[in-house]
C-alpha cells in the first residue's frame, strides 16, 4: 500500500460497481488520488468530461456534451452519443449504446448490445440486460 500524501495515482480494477465505489472511497479517504485510464483509441469530443478513476477502452465514443462520473468503465464499441449525464461507478459492456439527452444514475450496468433510448432517465442501480432496449421512443424533450 502506498503512503498517503504521495503523488501516486491508483486505478481501481474491481468489476462490481458498488464494490468499486467502496474501494475508491477508502482510497480517497486515505489521501490517494484515483487515476483515469483512457486508451488513445477511445474517441471523446473536446468538451467531454470524464470523472476520476474511470476507464475508457479503445473504440468507445463519448460525444458532444457528455459528462461521465467517477469510476465508470466504458468498454470497446460503446457509444454514449451526445448531451448525456452519466453518474458515478457505472459499467457499459461492449457495444452498448446510449441515445442523446439521457440521464444515467449511479452504479448502473448496461449490457452488451443494449440500447438506452434518447431523452430518458436510467435510475441508479439499474441493470439493462444484454441485447435489450430501455426506455420509450421519444423524438424530443423530457
Amino acid at each position: 500500500m502506498l503512503a498517503s500524501g504521495t503523488d501516486s495515482e491508483i486505478f481501481v480494477a474491481v468489476g462490481d460497481n458498488a464494490s468499486r465505489e467502496k474501494v475508491a472511497a477508502r482510497l480517497r479517504d486515505s489521501g490517494l488520488k484515483l487515476r483515469s485510464l483512457i486508451d488513445p483509441r477511445a474517441y471523446t469530443e473536446s468538451d467531454t468530461v470524464v470523472g476520476e478513476g474511470s476507464l475508457l477502452m479503445a473504440g468507445c465514443y463519448l460525444g458532444v456534451g457528455v459528462a461521465v462520473g467517477a469510476g465508470t468503465l466504458v468498454f470497446p464499441g460503446v457509444s454514449i452519443t451526445h448531451h448525456n449525464k452519466v453518474g458515478h461507478f457505472n459499467f457499459f459492456a461492449p457495444n452498448a449504446s446510449v441515445g442523446g439527452f439521457t440521464i444515467i444514475g449511479d452504479r448502473c450496468k448496461v449490457g452488451m448490445n443494449a440500447v438506452v433510448m434518447p431523452y430518458g432517465e436510467l435510475p441508479s442501480d439499474s441493470v439493462v440486460a444484454p441485447g435489450t432496449v430501455f426506455g420509450e421512443r421519444k423524438t424530443s424533450g423530457r
